[in-house]
């Protein structure tokens, strides 16, 4: 039996290669997705434990919502003093961060890729705690000088001595780079710029003078971190946090960790589709090559072979199948992964660089992906075919009465379908948050697309007879024969059908989500009424002399600076927006929920 099936593998060993494409290509994007969100979030993390070096607590203050890195408030500079007191502290430094744009040699814009930070840094004196280091030069000491990060000066020609214009809360200013620095081991950043000042110089290129964001405490060699960490607690109150220097690096990374999540997320959804249509290829694959095997199993089935055999003669076909699909579309995910690395630099998105990240999960899922949607594919056919009676397989003799077959297919069908529609109807009007009423919603919608997967061969009979009369009149005996083969097996016509249906649902989904955000950002325009926008790339914020500029430009009647940030309200994180100029109605046409306010306090 097993020579047998050996056999039939190899005589169609090409159209079942063939047929694995469409596995091939969603194993594809399993393996890059994983392959690229993992070695992005092991680049990035590096970065962000960086911020763990050098030192052994953190002191802050308590986050108003969640856990979030946003919602920090500054803390008095001069706390460093008192933690370092605290018996078991070595040295505690405080730390100010803010916002430092460097402006390229050759143009006036601003070193800024798409999505990056551009981080400003507070740097003290010799013997401060913190994760700056010196590469080559040295650490700022006074106002006018600055530090940048090895990265960012290797890709834009900056060396130590070098002059560089900045932007910071106030127009352009000038600096002189006395330092390379790095963040723990790491120089270049990627993602982020660094600009490193001394402590003056920071609290008042970022407007916070004598405050800092975290105090960066080292312990004395041989103190308990956990019992220092106690007794800073203890000394600064229950308005701050104390935290382990790792456990801080954790949260910042743990915004970057929700973006690539939801980023791995969505590329998984487009290779489940893709495994979709995959599986409906596959299934209709075998179940033509059962039906023009029908009489072959048949006598093997009375030459002995039992219907177990036969079973697993088909499904020892799809395993060959899966396993090659995996062994391929993983080997291509990773080539696809290393080529969206390779190509996110030339979009504008730096990427420091290291190896790929392979872990053993992302293999195991690309087996279980591969196989398991071949074996599903084939199950149905391999057990239809191991029912069907030896004579009845030899004779190619109907079994079931099509009266039978109807009525369960029209019961299943139905059934199915209306779960859908309640699993669809909960995520829609049930009260959930909503990524998992986005989840409910989709997976409803997906249920009562089988569902009419059922129930489709039901009305594709009569549907390839309506859409099929014209054919033999345009193409003769071809068209004839066309559209008695449609007509003749509904159930692989539909199994057909419905591949293309989710493609071309696909395609659909993005043209009308394109067009309705489209339509939806036009009828946001509509209450713009200002006649130019300044902006920054990627929406960033710029210095706020730049109203002031343009309100001493000829022809320019008004001018209103808009910013937005986030703020605690009522136990939640909001974005909150802030306007400064008069007659701001001039600008934009603004929609008030309730009472229209007369005035607004004009706060500048």
């Amino acid at each position: 039996m097993w020579r047998a099936t050996i056999k039939g593998v190899l005589a169609r060993k090409v159209r079942l290669f063939l047929t694995a494409l469409a596995v091939v290509l969603g194993v594809t994007f399993v393996s890059g997705t994983y392959v690229l969100t993992d070695t992005l979030h092991a680049s990035l993390g590096e970065i962000f434990q960086q911020y763990a070096s050098g030192s052994d607590l953190v002191v802050a203050a308590r986050p108003q919502v969640g856990d979030r890195a946003t919602s920090r408030q500054r803390i008095p500079s001069s706390l460093a003093d008192q933690v370092g007191k605290v018996p078991g502290v070595d040295a505690a430094t405080p730390f100010l961060l803010g916002d430092a744009k460097f402006i390229k040699k050759d143009n006036h814009t601003a070193i800024q890729a798409l999505g990056s930070v551009t981080l400003g840094i507070s740097w003290g004196g010799q013997g401060s705690v913190g994760p700056a280091r010196v590469v080559e030069g040295r650490r700022p000491t006074r106002d006018g000088e600055v530090a940048m990060d090895g990265g960012t000066a290797a890709r834009n020609g900056f060396k130590v001595g070098d002059p560089v214009r900045m932007l910071l809360t106030g127009a352009a200013e000038q600096f002189r780079i006395v330092g390379i620095l790095a963040l723990g081991d790491r120089q270049d950043l990627g993602f982020a710029t660094v600009a490193a000042f001394d402590p003056k110089t920071a609290q008042r290129a970022f407007g916070a003078p004598g405050l800092a964001d975290f105090i960066f405490v080292k312990v004395t060699p041989g103190a308990s971190v956990s019992e220092v960490a106690r007794a800073v607690k203890q000394s600064v109150g229950g308005a701050l946090t104390v935290r382990k220097s790792s456990a801080f690096a954790a949260v910042l990374q743990k915004q970057v960790d929700e973006f690539l999540s939801l980023l791995n997320n969505l590329l998984l959804g487009f290779a489940g589709i893709g495994l979709l249509i995959g599986g409906f290829i596959i299934f209709n694959t075998f179940t033509i090559l059962i039906a023009q095997r029908t009489r072959e199993l048949g006598l093997l089935r009375a030459m002995g072979a039992s219907g177990r055999q036969v079973v697993g003669s088909v499904l020892a076909e799809a395993l060959v199948m899966g396993v090659v699909a995996s062994v391929v579309g993983f080997a291509a995910g990773v080539g696809l992964g290393k080529l969206l690395l390779w190509s996110l630099p030339g979009l504008g998105v730096p990427v420091p660089g290291r190896a790929l990240v392979l872990l053993d999960r992302t293999a195991i899922a690309c087996a279980i992906v591969g196989v398991g949607v071949t074996a599903l594919a084939a199950i149905f056919p391999a057990i239809r075919a191991a029912r069907t009676p030896p004579i009845a397989a030899i004779g190619d003799l109907r079994t079931v009465s099509r009266l039978r077959s109807t009525v369960g297919r029209a019961i299943a069908g139905v059934l199915v379908t209306g779960a859908g529609a309640g699993i669809g109807a909960y995520g829609i009007w049930g009260s959930r948050p909503l990524d998992q009423a986005v989840a409910i919603t989709f997976i409803g919608g997906f249920v009562i697309f089988l569902g009419i997967v059922v129930l489709g061969p039901l009305g594709a009979r009569p549907l390839a007879a309506l859409i099929g009369r014209p054919l033999p009149t345009f193409f003769g005996v071809t068209g004839t024969l066309a559209r008695g083969n449609a007509m003749r097996n509904p159930r692989r016509t539909t199994v057909t059908a419905a591949a293309l249906v989710v493609g071309l649902a696909l395609v659909a989904l993005v043209a009308i989500f394109g067009a309705s955000l489209k339509a939806s950002t036009r009828s946001a325009l509509l209450d713009v009424r200002s006649d130019v926008i300044i902006t920054a790339p990627g929406y960033a914020g710029f210095s706020p002399e730049v109203r002031a500029r343009a309100l001493k430009t000829p022809g320019v009647k008004n001018a209103v600076s808009f910013r937005w940030g986030q703020a605690a309200v009522r136990g939640n994180e909001e974005t909150v927006n802030g306007i400064t100029g008069s007659e701001w109605n001039d600008v934009i046409n603004f929609k008030f929920k309730g009472p229209t306010p007369r005035t607004i306090d004009q706060s500048e």
